[in-house]
């Protein structure tokens, strides 16, 4: 077979519109969709956490990923939809006498940013929203200056991942950056780490820092994420209460399991129910309490609910629900949790899962916050015209 016609991947009578098929070319997975009289390749791996996407579903050009809902097109390998940051790679297709031939993997390239654009689109914060924000600019094709400003003494990371394999140890702590140093360097995205805003000023266009610099924007994004509900009943100050959110509490509340045996968890929501999933991976006693009377059922019903607890319970997790946390107890550091039902715990540690607020008062004196939020308009835009939330 001549090189230049690629690699025979399947017989072209196999491809039936709407039913892509999955074949293998140099030990990587390519998935192949036919839609009308064109047959398209790309890659079949999700480009966030490796899930098959001959897995998902396919409606139109567009394959979901049945793990996160990342979403791309096939025939561009373009994403179109988060979590996944990155683009498929696609292949070229050639048919001939009845049989479909596949290229080289073609891989796309950010535009890298020539900096003639004068104006400036500031964003502050830098989870998953800021920094997807900060790479759609240039993937658009804005070369002007982008500015990300964070207050957390870490670049840009994969937060969920906190709660999940990271917790259980699974996870390396290389993996939970979204991009290295040099991304950001390369695309000239300005990451300013361990920056705090305080205040907008929405007619001057500009923020305030905790330093009391001020710098000017011709568009602002506010991506500050949410500010977790903290435990406030006697004895939270003590050592190893710990609250989960960022990749410092993370870090902290790893270096603190090596003296822990028994870990009470507040809370039966998402944060709760992961955080007690990645403990009992590395074998600790895990404790949850909460009011409800079933984890995730407010927000799932009650047979989703007990089947959530059912699942824990086989992997050794017990549950004190209907209950809150009254108090904690210990000498300096936790040494057990007395409950509203009168009950006691014995714990080395307690993380706190309650919950978030969005994180809004540094916008306190712009009028922008109505009822504890940012209303915004179709286009994410705010009540002061460049700045979008």
């Amino acid at each position: 077979m001549p090189e230049k016609q690629g690699t025979k991947a399947a017989r072209e009578s196999d491809l039936k519109e709407g039913n892509p098929i999955v074949v293998t070319v140099d030990d990587k997975e390519v998935l192949l969709v036919r839609s009308g009289e064109q047959i398209h390749a790309c890659g079949n791996k999700c480009t966030h956490y490796g899930g098959r996407l001959s897995e998902g579903w396919l409606s139109n050009h567009a394959v979901t990923c049945p793990r996160h809902n990342s979403r791309f097109n096939v025939k561009t390998g373009e994403m179109i939809a988060p979590p996944a940051l990155d683009d498929l790679p696609v292949y070229p297709v050639k048919v001939k006498n009845g049989q479909v031939f596949i290229g080289k993997a073609e891989f796309s390239h950010i535009p890298v940013p020539s900096v003639q654009d004068k104006r400036t689109f500031l964003i502050a914060g830098a989870g998953a929203a800021g920094n997807a924000a900060a790479e759609t600019l240039r993937r658009e094709g804005f070369d002007g200056r982008i500015l990300m400003l964070t207050a957390e003494p870490d670049r840009p990371y994969d937060r969920p991942n906190l709660s999940k394999d990271y917790m259980a140890g699974s996870a390396p702590p290389e993996w939970i950056p979204l991009r290295s140093e040099d991304y950001y360097k390369e695309y000239r995205i300005e990451l300013l780490t361990g920056h705090r805003i305080t205040s907008v000023d929405t007619a001057a266009r500009n923020v305030t820092l905790f330093n009391g610099k001020k710098i000017r924007f011709d568009r602002c994004l506010l991506a500050t994420g949410g500010i977790p509900y903290r435990l406030n009943v006697p004895g939270s100050e003590l050592e190893n209460v710990f609250t989960l959110r960022s990749l410092t509490d993370a870090r902290a509340i790893i270096v603190a399991l090596e003296q822990a045996k028994v870990i009470v968890v507040a809370g039966a929501g998402f944060i709760g129910m992961e955080v007690a999933s990645s403990l009992r991976v590395r074998e600790l006693e895990v404790h949850i309490v909460a009011p409800e009377t079933l984890p995730l059922m407010n927000m799932f019903g009650e047979r989703v609910g007990k089947r959530f607890r059912r699942l824990h319970e086989q992997h050794g997790t017990r549950f004190h629900l209907g209950t809150t946390l009254k108090e904690i107890a210990g000498s300096g550091k936790v040494s057990e949790v007395i409950l509203s039902d009168g009950s006691h715990l014995s714990a080395d540690m307690v993380v706190s899962g309650l919950g978030i607020l969005p994180a809004v008062a540094f916008l306190e004196k712009t009028g922008l916050v109505r009822n504890g939020g940012v209303p915004v308009n179709r286009q994410l835009e705010t009540d002061a015209e460049g700045i979008y939330a």
